[in-house]
């Protein structure tokens, strides 16, 4: 299942015990993670019953040990590993049994950039379907996701107006998030957000101007990559995409 699904479809009642989540849209993931925390870490002995680790301190018979610990007087606990990516063969190996037959206490979630779904104990955790990827948008899911952050943050937009978001930012979750934030704080409580509103609060940040900013580097001009980069962050466009779209670009160069 596709990481915005997930998201939908949590709920206490249906909260599956092992979610392998990792895909390029790193917002999604971290939207889903914070449904998971919300649903499970609750009373008074919260923070007992959420860990937090990165998958290069515990070992895979570690983590095993970690998700098999009995929650601290609450029903669930949450166990979190970052950068899964990273886990060794003999740490899956560890693994494979527990992803198997996981403890129902525990709530464990490995988030990676990307999971080689060819590894054995990957490739058999995707045919249990606990492995959940976070592509970017498709053109049809642009506008649901936008309504439906919208929604959240209880901004009202215009068809319109949704369209104009759209077409300066594109499919980037957290863009378009940020984007929705911004015009709620402008226009208001209880105010409908206008094509007008657009134009003044959410500026074109869409990859033309990352591709001018690649000619500038290419062309060694010091003084108009500096500029075009000054306007991508002005903008308020994320540094970390920044790179990653030079990085991309450069990739296809070569």
């Amino acid at each position: 299942m596709d990481v915005l699904s997930l998201i939908g479809e949590l709920t206490p009642e249906n909260l599956d015990p092992v979610y392998l989540l990792h895909g390029p849209e790193r917002f999604l993931i971290d939207q889903a993670v914070a449904k998971m925390k919300q649903i499970v870490v609750q009373g008074p002995m919260a923070d007992f019953n959420y860990s937090r680790f990165k998958a290069t301190e515990l070992s895979g018979s570690e983590i095993v040990a970690k998700a098999s610990e009995v929650p601290m007087m609450a029903a669930k606990r949450l166990l979190l590993i970052d950068d899964g990516n990273r886990l060794r063969t003999k740490d899956l190996d560890a693994l494979d049994p527990y992803l198997n037959q996981p403890a129902p206490e525990t709530c464990l979630v490995i988030v990676a950039e990307k999971f080689d779904l060819r590894r054995g104990a990957l490739s058999k955790a995707s045919r249990r379907k606990q492995v959940h990827k976070a592509d970017l948008l498709k053109r049809s899911q642009v506008v649901s996701f936008l309504t439906s952050r919208a929604r959240v943050r209880n901004v009202s937009l215009s068809q319109g107006a949704a369209s104009a978001v759209i077409a300066a930012i594109g499919p980037n979750c957290a863009a378009l998030d940020d984007a929705v934030e911004r015009l709620g704080l402008f226009v208001g409580a209880n105010n409908q957000v206008t094509e007008e509103a657009v134009a003044q609060v959410v500026s074109n940040v869409r990859e033309h101007s990352i591709f001018e900013l690649v000619d500038a580097i290419g062309n060694r001009s010091a003084h108009g990559a500096l500029s075009l980069l000054e306007g991508l962050v002005a903008k308020r466009e994320e540094p970390i995409r920044i790179n990653a779209m030079l990085a991309r670009h450069l990739r296809h160069l070569l």
